[in-house]
């Protein structure tokens, strides 16, 4: 979507910012292996109810994991002048975080890359 010229004005994450979303991944990814290993075991045993008690809580993860990535866009996104295909401004994430969802996977990258202050070539 994005061509030559365009730009993007990113605020990087605090330490303190960086360390609480660490901390919640972790936790996260804590909670995924204890629930595939619980719809393991309920596959084993045929429990049609356990197994989609589990997938119900895995969707649940997920859906924390893409609204976690949201409020840091929202965060830290300050500007841009990003525009969709039928070239139409798109909305900073601070002020429609649906935004996100429209985004490329490497212009995700991109931002994900500036927020957590890694080397960004583009």
């Amino acid at each position: 979507m994005q061509g030559e010229g365009s730009h993007v004005l990113i605020r990087p994450l605090t330490f303190g910012e960086m360390q609480e979303i660490q901390s919640a991944g972790r936790e996260r990814q804590s909670r995924r292996v204890r629930l595939n290993a619980e719809r393991l075991r309920a596959n084993n045993k045929n429990d049609d109810d356990a197994l989609a008690r589990v997938q119900n809580e895995l969707a649940e993860l997920e859906t924390e994991a893409n609204d976690e990535t949201r409020r840091i866009m929202a965060r830290c996104v300050e500007k841009w002048d990003w525009v969709d295909y039928d070239g139409t401004p798109l909305p900073l994430p601070k002020d429609d975080p649906s935004v996100v969802d429209r985004l490329e996977s490497w212009e995700l990258e991109i931002i994900s890359d500036a927020i957590w202050g890694n080397d960004v070539k583009n």
